[in-house]
Formats: structure tokens, C-alpha cells, sequence
């Protein structure tokens, strides 16, 4: 029932009340009205909640999770895993799903809050004066930590080698979404550790009980180039992913484009000004591996012409470096012509398919379960959809979605639980089932 739907039931009741009110309550009757109104309203969000929209109120532990996917996947994994662990163990836990924005937010949250973390120990139990040259060398992964010509270290590598040492946390477990490129610079900077220090957790420990998972004929380490587990077990792809055009027919043929978009160039038809839906790439790791398969796409292409039509380029390594160059120029004109045609630049690539399936924009990039995702809801609504996702051939990859333990967690034996969870048949069905079937997802096929 609605908030107005509350208050017609009320209406009755308020006016036997007016008529049986003395003369002072008369006088004031529209105020007190008006204050109940204003109660009623801010109790409305409360009392309308729906079940499971907050987490358990008794619970036995918590696990916190940092990711940008969206709710659909939080929903089912939260609640599928919150089952299986109460099924093996009896334990009630909670899932703290922790969402401050896109992989690039996440980035610079991970970077401020441990950073912060780490003058905490160094100022306080190290006893150590903090500085700039300690602030900006605690999660420098590319620092070189080898002592000069006397042994001595500096104070950068002397704060960077008692990181790497530290148990430092946040308070939060799991790092789960985004791409490996992510996932490889916290690595890098000691954010993702494979397991705490003397103790059999981590990716580490889900390799040991399930050895054929982490081979060539389960999850290899790279795959055509893209990288898909790390070899020292900090973090492992979960699921494939790839990226590509998510489009709304009723708005292309409204502005006389009779035909799918095809490829990434579709995106720089003149007739699409003010219709693409872009996000900014500087925040959205995902947009940001769309213009880098953009731009790959167009050294191909430079190289396959190249190669037929040398000039006076005499050798292959010649032949690719040019490509490399004419590639890359390409590449950014062409991104130049999208973006004229953009209507705005998101701060998430989570709301283009939302901009697209409401007809607020022609199209845009995005990664494929959102656009398949958005495409199914109105199929299922409608019979059929105005929405379509294309992958562009040539022009986009297949990559992953990983998951790693940050530093310090504070449940890492739930942490590798739940790591096992979605590596675990179980937990690849909720990717791939649709929606509905037993051990399929609850609500939405999420397309993965």
C-alpha cells in the first residue's frame, strides 16, 4: 500500500475525531494535522521497506565486500551465499556490501583509507614522524626496495618495507568486480594479499582443495593477452566478460538510422549528436577498457592495411611500429567523434543501459551483462525488446571479473569461503542459469 493510500484509510478517523475534539483542539486541528501528515510521510520509507532490504538484524559474523557491481549481482550472491554458509556451518552471516562508486572510486578509496591506515602504525606503534616521501612510497609497487652501496634504506623504502609487513586493514575483506587491470595494480601496491600471514586462507587455500581449478584446462593465466588469474594468487577472474554496444531501436529509427549499430565508428554517426551515452573513463574502468579495445581495434586495422601496402616500410618490425602510431592516432580521432555525439558523461557506466532502455539515449558502451541484462527485463515485461547489445568483431576481447583479500582482513576464513563460493559450481550456475530454475539466480539472469 502507498504512502496516499495510508492516508484515504485515514481520513474517516481523522474527521470523527475533529467532531469529537474540544474547542482548543478545533482551533489547531490544521496544524496537528499537518504534523501527523509530515510523521506519516518520513515513517512511510520505513514502513513500506520491503523484506530483505536491509541486512539481518542478529547476526553471527559479518563479511565486508568493496565492489562496483551492481545490485542484481549483490542480491543473488549475498543471499546464495548466506544460505550455503548457514546449511554447512549454522552461522548466520551477514554480507556488508560496501558500493562508493565505480573501479576508479574504489581506487582512490583504497589508496586514501590505507594509506591513512599505515600512518596510524607508523606514527603510533613505530613511532616514526610521517612525511610526504612515507606517503607517497607505502603503496608505490614499483619502488626498487634494494639498499644502497652502505646497506642503508631511505625513509621511502624503509615505510614501503614495513607495509608490505603490516596486517593493516580497512575493514573490509574482499575486493569482488571490475578488471584484472585493477585488480593488477593492487596487487602491485600491496592492497591484495594471496592470504594472511600465517594462516591457510586466501586464494592459496582454494587452490589447495581444488588443484583442477587453477590449471590451463580450468582458469590459465592468460588467455590471447589478457590476464586472467594472478600467479602468486592475489586475485583470479570469477567470471568472462566483455564489452561492446548497447542500442534502443525505437530511438535509432526515430532519428532516420534504419540499421543496428555494428561497430565502435556506429557510435560517430552525425545523426546520433547529443544521443550517446558515455561514461567518463577516468571513473569507469569499464569505458576506459572500451576506448583501449577501440583503440587496438584501429592498430589492427592499420597493421592488416600496412602489410598489403608496405610504401617504404621495409621490414615487419617497421610495419607494426607505424601501425602502432597510425593505430593510435586513429584510435583517438575516432573517440573524439563519439564523444562530440555524447549527451553527457556518467560517473558509472551503470546508468548507459538504463539512459539507453528508457530512450534518453541512442546508444552506448558497456559491459555485456548490463547490456544484456537490460535487454532481458524488457523482454520479459513487453514480449519482446527495443533493446539490443552487439559486441563489435575485431573490436572488443574477452576478459575477467576478479576477486582477491585485502590486507588485513578481519574475516579471512569467510573471505576464502566465499572466494570458494563463486569459483564453486554453485556459484558459476548463478552467473549462467537464468533466472528461476533450481540453483539459478532468484530475479535476473545475470548474463555472465
Amino acid at each position: 500500500m502507498t504512502v496516499a493510500g495510508i492516508i484515504a484509510q485515514l481520513k474517516p478517523r481523522m474527521a470523527d475525531l475533529r467532531a469529537k475534539a474540544g474547542p482548543l483542539a478545533r482551533r489547531f486541528w490544521k496544524e496537528l494535522v499537518g504534523i501527523g501528515v509530515l510523521l506519516l510521510v518520513l515513517a512511510g520509507p520505513f514502513l513500506l521497506r520491503p523484506a530483505g532490504a536491509t541486512g539481518p538484524t542478529h547476526y553471527d559474523r559479518r563479511l565486508v565486500i568493496l565492489t562496483p557491481h551492481h545490485e542484481s549481482i549483490r542480491q543473488e550472491f549475498g543471499h546464495a551465499f548466506t544460505q550455503f554458509w548457514k546449511q554447512k556451518t549454522g552461522e548466520t552471516v551477514f554480507v556488508d556490501w560496501r558500493v562508493p562508486g565505480g573501479t576508479s572510486d574504489i581506487a582512490m578509496l583504497l589508496k586514501s583509507e590505507y594509506t591513512a591506515a599505515f600512518q596510524n602504525l607508523w606514527e603510533g606503534k613505530q613511532g616514526q614522524d610521517w612525511s610526504s616521501v612515507a606517503a607517497q612510497s607505502c603503496l608505490d609497487g614499483k619502488l626498487d626496495l634494494s639498499a644502497d652501496a652502505d646497506g642503508k634504506f631511505t625513509v621511502g623504502q624503509q615505510a614501503r618495507k614495513s607495509f608490505l609487513d603490516s596486517t593493516v586493514g580497512i575493514g573490509v575483506d574482499l575486493f569482488f568486480g571490475g578488471g584484472a587491470y585493477d585488480f593488477q595494480s593492487q596487487a602491485r601496491n600491496g592492497i591484495l594479499v594471496s592470504s594472511p600471514p600465517e594462516q591457510e586462507a586466501g586464494l592459496p587455500k582454494v587452490a589447495k582443495d581444488h588443484p583442477e581449478w587453477f590449471s590451463d584446462a580450468g582458469i590459465p593465466e592468460q588467455v590471447s593477452g589478457e590476464p586472467f588469474r594472478d600467479k602468486d594468487g592475489r586475485w583470479c577472474g570469477t567470471c568472462l566478460s566483455s564489452f561492446g554496444i548497447v542500442f534502443n531501436r525505437d530511438v535509432l529509427r526515430r532519428l532516420g538510422v534504419e540499421k543496428d549499430p555494428e561497430q565502435w565508428e556506429d557510435l560517430a554517426d552525425p545523426r546520433l549528436a547529443g544521443q550517446i551515452a558515455l561514461a567518463d573513463p577516468g571513473r569507469s574502468g569499464s569505458v576506459a577498457k572500451a576506448f583501449e579495445m577501440l583503440i587496438q581495434q584501429q592498430m589492427q586495422q592499420a597493421l592488416v592495411r600496412l602489410t598489403k601496402e608496405p610504401g617504404k616500410l621495409k621490414t615487419p618490425e617497421a610495419i607494426e611500429a607505424a601501425a602502432v602510431r597510425l593505430g593510435w592516432r586513429e584510435g583517438l580521432k575516432l573517440i573524439q567523434r563519439i564523444s562530440a555525439n555524447a549527451r553527457y558523461f556518467a560517473d558509472s557506466s551503470t546508468k548507459i543501459p538504463l539512459e539507453v532502455a528508457r530512450g534518453d539515449a541512442a546508444a552506448g558502451m558497456c559491459i555485456d551483462y548490463f547490456g544484456r541484462a537490460s535487454a532481458e527485463s524488457l523482454q520479459r515485461l513487453y514480449g519482446k525488446s527495443r533493446v539490443g547489445f552487439v559486441m563489435p568483431e575485431g573490436g572488443t576481447s574477452i576478459g575477467v571479473d576478479p576477486i582477491g583479500m585485502l590486507r588485513g582482513a578481519k574475516e579471512p576464513e569467510l573471505a576464502t569461503a566465499f572466494m570458494d563460493f563463486v569459483l564453486s559450481e554453485r556459484g558459476q550456475n548463478l552467473w549462467s542459469y537464468r533466472a528461476g530454475i533450481p540453483g539459478g539466480p532468484k530475479s535476473l539472469a545475470l548474463r555472465r
